[in-house]
């Protein structure tokens, strides 16, 4: 059974700055730089030139894990008792429904001090803010495997349909929604959540919300997730 191992990693942390700090980057850069804590026009630095940035950024990574990182190596520790409660039976789940074997023996999660939630899209690299409840931080944790996962999906099942990555991305975000939000088998995981909350449209990503009324009522209307899903790709 896969696992997802948490940690901290500094080199890592200050790397995601230049993944998402992008022009091309979904969620845009004002709303990156809303969330990292960042003026924007260092943001557009950093996407306009990486490597002239570069001593920026490291000095704002610096600084943070200076004061901050004794409290994200708790994190850490407490992340990890809470995910290992429902480790397997979350990857056993995940393989069932969508009918596909994880790709990777180990997941990583960066804990980071900057970045709410983010996922390597292909690759078995996620991160999480360090700042959550321990309980709490397992939907968005969660989330961002799935969106890993639904790209090996596609890639390994779908690739006759040569989408490329920004469309597998969109199927893969709106399938990450459905699972966490709608289906009860996975929402078990996380019971605190109010049944009128699960769903939720006030995200980074606006171009996905009108969408998402439509994806609903396919997935509720539909037998399992991977009828639905199939459906969805025909949007």
């Amino acid at each position: 059974m896969p696992k997802l191992i948490f940690e901290i990693n500094k080199e890592q942390d200050l790397n995601l700055f230049l993944a998402v700090l992008r022009k091309d980057d979904p969620a845009g850069l004002e709303s990156r730089a809303f969330d990292l804590d960042i003026p924007l026009e260092i943001a557009q630095k950093i996407a306009d030139n990486p490597k002239e940035a570069y001593p920026e950024i490291k000095e704002i990574v610096d600084l943070k894990y200076t004061s901050l990182e004794s409290f994200a190596k708790e994190s850490v520790r407490l992340y990890q008792e809470s995910w290992n409660k429902i480790n397997d039976n979350f990857f056993d789940l995940l393989e069932n429904k969508t009918g596909c074997k994880m790709k990777f023996d180990e997941y990583l999660c960066i804990v980071s001090l900057f970045h709410k939630g983010i996922s390597s899209w292909s690759g078995n690299r996620i991160a999480r803010i360090w700042s959550e409840n321990h309980y709490t931080m397992r939907k968005i944790t969660a989330h961002e495997i799935i969106v890993s996962h639904i790209f090996h999906l596609v890639k390994s099942k779908y690739a006759s349909k040569e989408l490329e990555d920004n469309e597998i991305w969109k199927f893969a975000e709106l399938s990450a929604w459905v699972l966490t939000g709608l289906d009860d088998d996975f929402t078990k995981f996380w019971p605190w959540i109010k049944s009128s909350e699960r769903w939720n449209k006030n995200h980074n990503y606006p171009q996905l919300a009108a969408m998402q009324d439509e994806v609903r009522e396919i997935y509720l209307s539909s037998d399992n997730f991977i009828s639905f899903f199939e459906k969805m790709m025909e949007m």
